[in-house]
């Protein structure tokens, strides 16, 4: 109450009655507002007083809201300065003027004016960059998140005003999350819908890029988005980047704003910049991969593309190093996406012409772009991951479930597939063989995809079976197939002696290696691409891997082929055998100087300046010439023996040199049938094995009956009698004492018989037979054991005169069906011959080019005529004719059929 008497009302702030420290403000806005003085006096208040620091801050807060309500913007400005300097000095008591001095800056936030907002972000960006000795937290972060991210979306009509206005929005965001983020206390600020509204703000202003007065750069909103969109990634832990993520992710999917891929590239690229943990790697390359499949069918192919993009910008600068499942997670997902596009790829082919064309366009560069991110992604695994990612795509749905009993094989995703683990490989560093190429894997891609029909997916594995093992650089020059005698081999490759490990995985790995290379060679659907490449692989295990055992296997090999295209009837046309043999002589060129043999390298100089002054299309140069025409081969190849290397001098000088020549001339087996797993073990790894079952074996053809490899002989299988069919070692095939010897020689002649026993067949033919093999040995065994059963309860009730009787019937019968068999069978090789030169014919037609010389050439040929199919086609099949003793003599053709160069012709050199 007022001292003075006459006074009966409370005065407690009208004049001398005001408490001290009102004084002390209200002198702020007395006299001259810029004079110091008054301020300093209530700061040394505030600093002896403490204590009325809250009764101070809101009587502050009391007259900047009366003065918003009469818009004395003068005094709103002493207001926010004096509560700004009382933070900055009274640091003890900081958090008791917080509370008054957010509610202030809000009051400000929400007017109208341009000036006062940009007051009040100015002041609160102050107010975060000082240092609080605790955590604090208040309510009112919230409410200035809507208000900052408003602001950053400011869309006044004048440029430089809406820019004043985005820049302190944005600097005001920049402030919540500096006073937020770094304690764990105020995760909620920076989580669920406030970084919602933060990301946008600061992605529309680095999108956005307005114009800018030269004279004062620092007023751009975007560069002061990027800096605080930098500051709050930098900011953010492991837990709390996710969020970030997601807003991001979903800013660019309400936006549109994948369809162009160079905006989400910019931004990821600050993101990658910013983070200073790289344990967040996988976890953000998991996000996004996540995302992609999230939204695989919403996005168009453009906006696949671009995630696609990002993902492996992100994988190259931040998955150095990584392991554990999300590894194995993210290759997975990714290539469940790429199996997802390619079976896209038919649904395009309905589409028009253009659009067609455009579709798979955009197809195969999303497609290109998930095998670059896989290849960046291995890039920077250890090399022991590596190679697992390398199974790990072998071990996918399509690439092991290849066998047609399975279901058609999707051709274009076994392609992709084995071209992503071909960018795989090139990005392993080979140390030892034995690591890079072990059992598992070795037997999943010799016995899977190396077998296939297709020879571009054949070249694609051996592509990868060269980057694996080649480690000195020699792959290149290899891939040429060239004889080499006139030099040194220092001269034309690197290599070094091969250690004891490599010496190790070859003793039980090489037998695979050469076998598959063996039935490779031999198969007649290779293209001349394929045989490159199959020299290539041998002329990379002997310089990488070159022991005395894998030399001497490696002179088997190439021996076996030479026998076995120079046996008579020939099963691969002539361009085929033709290159077959330069690709011998280029294979053995180099083991003998690789072995120092000098005896043999003097014959085989021999036989390649013989071929070359004799029969030059037996060499390189002239058998791998894609350019050859029909003057560039011989109408009959016949070989003479100074053009062949000699078994017995290559015997004599591997003996003399103390190699190992055991197996030297021991034939290869032909393929295997199927891939084995653990219900179906594998022969060579457990010893014998036979088909479930137990009656047709595991592998088909001209076999010994060897225990170890699961082959029974004819006392194995029960209930048959002595004219069932058996495999006769000495012959090599079926043999069966009930059929005709004419009728029997000229199926195994023609490979028409029961089974193909020989390897020069396609060798996915007889990988494909199995299913149908096993099925009809099945009812042959039933029905032998039946008619066992029946003949001999019957025929001991039968006369002596009645069995003589069904004998002559029998023997009558057996004869006439001899007869009309051999008649049916060649019109069916005359009407299929006929078949094969008509598609022929079409195959030319609708795949010749302008610029084709090779076709050109073709064209000189007139269309055959009825009998000169017929002559090409025996010609073709060959068959024994019946003479005295069963004997037949081979029936040579003078000239061969135009049409029937022009199919072999086009087997080899022509895709």
């Amino acid at each position: 109450m007022c001292r003075c008497n006459r006074c009966r009302l409370p005065c407690v702030l009208i004049g001398p009655c005001r408490p001290k420290w009102m004084r002390m403000v209200d002198n702020l806005y007395s006299g001259n507002p810029q004079e110091p003085h008054n301020q300093n006096k209530l700061i040394y208040y505030c600093l002896h007083q403490p204590d009325k620091l809250d009764r101070i801050a809101k009587y502050l807060y009391k007259r900047l809201a009366q003065d918003v309500h009469r818009r004395y913007d003068p005094y709103m400005y002493i207001a926010i300065d004096a509560i700004n300097v009382l933070l900055k000095e009274c640091r003890c008591q900081r958090l008791v003027l917080a509370q008054e001095f957010l509610r202030m800056v809000h009051l400000l936030l929400q007017t109208n004016q341009t000036d006062l907002q940009i007051l009040a972000a100015n002041s609160f960006v102050e107010f975060s960059q000082l240092e609080d000795e605790v955590p604090n937290y208040f309510k009112e972060y919230n409410d200035l998140i809507d208000h900052f991210t408003f602001m950053a979306h400011a869309s006044l009509r004048d440029v430089k005003e809406r820019n004043r206005v985005r820049r302190a929005g944005i600097c005001g965001i920049q402030g919540v999350v500096r006073k937020t983020v770094d304690d764990q206390i105020h995760l909620d600020v920076v989580h669920g819908p406030n970084m919602d509204k933060i990301i946008p703000s600061l992605l529309l202003n680095i999108c956005e890029k307005p114009e800018v007065d030269p004279q004062d750069p620092q007023e751009d909103p975007s560069q002061e988005a990027v800096f605080v969109f930098k500051d709050i990634v930098r900011r953010a832990s492991y837990n709390n980047i996710k969020p970030v993520i997601k807003s991001i992710l979903t800013h660019l999917d309400n936006h549109h704003l994948w369809r162009q891929p160079d905006f989400p590239l910019l931004i990821f690229q600050y993101l990658l910049d910013s983070i200073e943990n790289t344990q967040i790697a996988h976890g953000l390359v998991k996000q996004l991969v996540d995302h992609l499949s999230l939204h695989e069918s919403d996005f168009s192919l453009p906006e696949r593309t671009c995630v696609v993009q990002v993902i492996g910008l992100t994988v190259i600068g931040l998955a150095k190093g990584a392991i554990g499942p999300d590894v194995f997670h993210n290759f997975k997902a990714l290539l469940q996406i790429l199996r997802a596009s390619i079976d896209k790829t038919p649904q395009a082919l309905e589409l028009s012409p253009d659009n067609r064309m455009h579709s798979t366009y955009e197809e195969r560069q999303f497609q290109d772009a998930i095998i670059n991110t896989i290849a960046e992604f291995a890039k920077n695994l250890p090399d022991t991951q590596k190679i697992e990612i390398l199974k790990f795509i072998l071990n996918f749905e399509p690439m092991a479930k290849y066998h047609p009993q399975y279901g058609a094989r999707p051709r274009p995703l076994i392609m992709v597939l084995l071209q992503t683990m071909l960018t795989v490989a090139t990005q392993y560093k080979t140390v030892a063989i034995s690591n890079a190429l072990n059992s598992d894997f070795l037997n999943l891609l010799l016995r899977g995809v190396a077998v296939d029909p297709d020879p571009a997916i054949r070249i694609i594995v051996q592509k990868i079976l060269h980057t694996l093992i080649d480690r000195h650089g020699n792959a290149e020059r290899l891939l040429k197939v060239d004889t080499y005698i006139d030099k040194p081999l220092d001269s034309y490759f690197v290599w070094e002696e091969p250690s004891r490990q490599d010496i190790l995985f070859m003793k039980q790995t090489g037998v695979l290696f050469t076998e598959n290379i063996y039935h490779q060679l031999l198969d007649s659907s290779n293209k001349v691409d394929c045989l490159e490449h199959l020299f290539c692989t041998v002329g990379l295990v002997a310089l990488e891997m070159g022991a005395d055992q894998v030399i001497s296997e490696l002179f088997r090999l190439t021996l076996a082929v030479q026998e076995k295209i120079c046996d008579e009837p020939p099963v691969l046309p002539l361009p085929h055998r033709c290159a077959l043999h330069a690709l011998l002589a280029g294979a053995i060129s180099l083991l003998v100087q690789l072995a120092d043999l000098p005896d043999l390298r003097t014959h085989v100089k021999e036989v390649i300046e013989a071929r070359k002054a004799e029969a030059p299309y037996l060499l390189p140069n002239v058998a791998f010439n894609r350019s050859n025409t029909t003057e560039s081969y011989p109408t009959e190849l016949d070989l003479h023996e100074e053009w062949l290397f000699s078994v017995d001098r290559v015997s004599a000088a591997l003996s003399g040199a103390g190699y190992d020549i055991s197996n030297l001339c021991k034939p290869y087996h032909p393929v295997y049938v199927k891939l084995y797993d653990s219900i179906n073990p594998d022969p060579l790894q457990h010893g014998s094995g036979t088909v479930p079952g137990g009656r047709l074996q595991l592998i088909l053809g001209g076999l010994e009956a060897n225990p170890s490899y699961g082959v029974p002989g004819q006392e194995q299988i029960p209930n048959i009698a002595s004219k069932t069919p058996f495999f006769d070692p000495s012959k090599s095939g079926w043999v069966n004492e009930g059929v005709p010897s004419n009728v029997r020689d000229r199926d195994r002649d023609s490979g028409l018989g029961v089974l193909r026993s020989e390897s020069s067949y396609s060798l996915t033919d007889s990988l494909y037979s199995q299913t149908d093999s096993a099925k009809a040995v099945d009812e042959l065994l039933c029905f032998r054991s039946m008619q066992r059963i029946v003949s001999e309860g019957h025929d001991k009730r039968k006369s002596g005169r009645a069995l003589e009787e069904e004998d002559r019937l029998l023997h009558s019968y057996n004869t006439d069906f001899s007869d009309i068999f051999v008649q049916q069978r060649d019109k069916t090789i005359s009407a299929r011959a006929q078949l094969a030169e008509i598609m022929d014919d079409i195959s030319v037609e609708l795949h010749s080019g302008p610029n084709d010389t090779n076709f050109n050439q073709r064209k000189l040929f007139p269309r055959d005529s009825p009998s000169e199919l017929d002559q090409a086609s025996r010609s073709k099949f060959d068959f024994l004719s019946p003479t005295t003793g069963g004997q037949g003599k081979r029936k040579k053709d003078q000239q061969r059929a135009p049409a029937t160069w022009e199919r072999d012709y086009g087997s080899l050199f022509t895709s």
